[in-house]
């Protein structure tokens, strides 16, 4: 039995060839990307404020978020998003955070070691 298409289907069928599901598969990748940096962000700063001024553990904290916020602007940046003061200021990010980015710790080649 022969299967009939109607024009929106065939216009629906015309809409996603080519290009269009890569891009929109893109788009996808980037949004869960940049929402994953967000997420890490928050945890990092949240794990900040939890720790005390002056202890080993609170500059590694401030590592962690440095190189969290780095990245997540990274991830902005690739989205096409340059400005980052909305996000400094929506994850509260300390200036003492803002100071590391793009550094790494006396020693460190990775944060990963």
């Amino acid at each position: 039995m022969p299967i009939e298409l109607s024009h929106d289907m065939i216009r629906k069928f015309e809409e996603v060839s080519g290009i269009a599901p890569i891009e929109a598969q893109a788009s996808e990748e980037q949004a869960y990307s940049l929402g994953k940096s967000g997420k890490d962000v928050a945890r990092a700063i949240a794990r900040l404020n939890e720790t005390a001024p002056g202890t080993s553990e609170r500059e590694d904290c401030l590592w962690e978020a440095s190189d969290a916020v780095w990245r997540y602007f990274i991830q902005r940046e690739a989205c096409g998003v340059r400005d980052h003061r909305q996000a400094v200021h929506f994850y509260r990010i300390p200036g003492e955070v803002l100071a590391r980015l793009g550094a790494r710790p006396a020693g460190k080649r990775d944060l990963t070691d």
